[in-house]
């Protein structure tokens, strides 16, 4: 065993939370090589090693559906904090929920465990991309409704922040900038086509039609010689 994989297992269930994670995903989550997941005994060997590094009672035994998870009032994860802000933005209505949604956001710091390979947490990722993507788009949403494009504008840079190639945030950067959240609708288009590449074709009739209401504000290589 490396330390590695007990550094990875140990990631793996701060993030999986309460729901911990059974053999399966576990042997997934500390394995350093691309399709080939360690032995059950491997698994066991890990287990023992984070145990033993971590305070006493802080990683109990397998349940009786086999699933590990860490115990503890003193495991502090942002993304546990930024579920429950999440799923509570979800259960109110009112300035609460945009409060929610925006303390939520700011934990954003980056793509979710962007340093060192995670190939066995795909799964996971790609979870969590997707919560942090919804909650921006909405809080987008809801801000451009209210005639707030500046704020619609602070939760589109949160959700690129660890989403980067999400074409439904930039189309929402697109209406921000429109609006007058200070971006700038040619500089929102022009970062979208540099981040998209390719997929900037699915936003591009949302900047047209932005485009042709704000003749001023076009990108340069769109303006029409006077």
């Amino acid at each position: 065993m490396n330390r590695s994989e007990v550094t990875r297992l140990l990631v793996a269930l701060a993030v999986a939370g309460e729901r911990g994670m059974n053999v399966d995903e576990a042997r997934a989550a500390i394995s350093t090589k691309v399709d080939k997941d360690p032995s059950v005994s491997s698994l066991h060997s890990t287990v023992s090693r984070l145990r033993a590094a971590l305070p006493e009672g802080m990683l109990p035994d397998a349940t009786a559906s086999g699933a590990y998870r860490l115990a503890g009032d003193d495991v502090e994860v942002d993304w546990a904090t930024f579920s429950t802000l999440a799923a509570n933005a979800e259960a109110v209505d009112g300035p609460d929920r945009a409060e929610l949604r925006a303390a939520a956001l700011g934990l954003v710091r980056g793509p979710a465990l962007a340093h060192g390979g995670w190939e066995g947490m795909d799964a996971m990722l790609r979870h969590i991309d997707a919560v942090v993507e919804h909650t921006a788009l909405v809080a987008a949403v809801d801000a451009m409704a209210a005639d707030d494009p500046h704020r619609a504008e602070a939760a589109v840079a949160a959700g690129l922040a660890a989403v980067a190639g999400s074409p439904r945030l930039w189309e929402q950067r697109l209406r921000a900038a429109a609006d007058g959240s200070g971006y700038g609708l040619a500089r929102a288009w022009a970062d979208a086509q540099a981040r998209l590449r390719d997929d900037a074709a699915a936003v591009e009739p949302l900047y047209r039609q932005l485009a042709d209401r704000h003749p001023s504000d076009r990108y340069p290589s769109d303006r029409h010689p006077s």
